[in-house]
């Protein structure tokens, strides 16, 4: 299963940080340690796995953890809280 930002929500250019995937066992896939590389409202996550249909989280906002005058965002919240079920099979 792989994890990712919908193309099209969010902020143009953010990216999903992390382990984006990983191996579906007894019809669940877990992800940890996921961040954002830029904050901004309307993010949606995306998962799909070849001979799945896709599913699309809620959409959900995330604000910068700090940033240093003149440069771009260095941290951001993590995506703790963010739930997307996807159900294998039935």
């Amino acid at each position: 299963m792989t994890l990712g930002i919908t193309p099209g929500t969010g902020t143009l250019g953010a990216a999903l940080v992390g382990t984006t995937t990983a191996n579906i066992t007894v019809r669940v896939a877990s992800f940890s340690g996921l961040s954002t590389t830029l904050g901004g409202a309307g993010h949606t996550l995306m998962a799909s796995s070849p001979g799945l249909n896709s599913a699309t989280s809620n959409s959900f906002n995330v604000r910068a953890a700090y940033a240093v005058p003149g440069t771009t965002i260095l941290g951001l919240l993590g995506l703790a809280g963010i739930l997307l079920a996807i159900v294998v099979g039935h």
